[in-house]
Parts: structure tokens; sequence; C-alpha cells
């Protein structure tokens, strides 16, 4: 399984977010989450990441308890704002519908 967390923040507070993310990063990731990927793009006058987060089957429920600990401290940056998605495989997706590849 795959969350996906997109955060979006001012430009303005760039900083601020990169001191946030050096901290988070200290900490280990559990062995539940096999990978943590971090991406940004500029959005007008915002920054838009998103943080493709790859889960073990069965273990979504603890993996988005540790994510929004992780996120926790990004709360504090002034006009930040995040979602956090489970996204699907095409397998996952094609079994969903019936169908199978």
């Amino acid at each position: 399984m795959i969350i996906m967390v997109t955060q979006w923040y001012p430009a303005t507070k760039a900083n601020e977010v990169a001191e946030k993310y050096l901290q988070a990063t200290k900490t280990p990731l559990p062995s539940y989450i096999k990978k943590w990927h971090t991406f940004s793009t500029p959005e007008g006058s915002c920054i838009k990441a998103y943080n493709l987060i790859m889960v073990e089957r069965g273990k979504a429920d603890e993996a988005q308890i540790h994510i929004m600990k992780t996120f926790a401290p990004f709360f504090e940056v002034e006009g930040l704002s995040l979602k956090s998605e489970m996204l699907m495989g095409v397998r996952d997706s094609f079994k969903a519908i019936g169908r199978t590849i």
C-alpha cells in the first residue's frame, strides 16, 4: 500500500519547513514503512510537497499513526495545510473491479 501525504505551505515558510523536515528525518522509520520519498514543486506563491510512503500490507493503521506523529510539528507552520490519501496500485485497482492483470 502507498500513502500519499500532500503539503502546501507559503514559499516564505520554506526555511521553517526545512528545519522541521531535518528534525523529522532524524527518527528512523519503523520496519513496516518500506520507503518514504518526498518531492516538491512551486505552485504559485506556495510550495507543494508530495510524500509517497510505501507501507507493508496490513500495517496501514500503524503507519498512519506514525505518519501523523511525524507531521504534527509541521502544523506549527503558519499557512501549512496537509492531505493524506491511501493509493492503490494497478493490480489492486483491477481487483476492486473484479479483474486481474
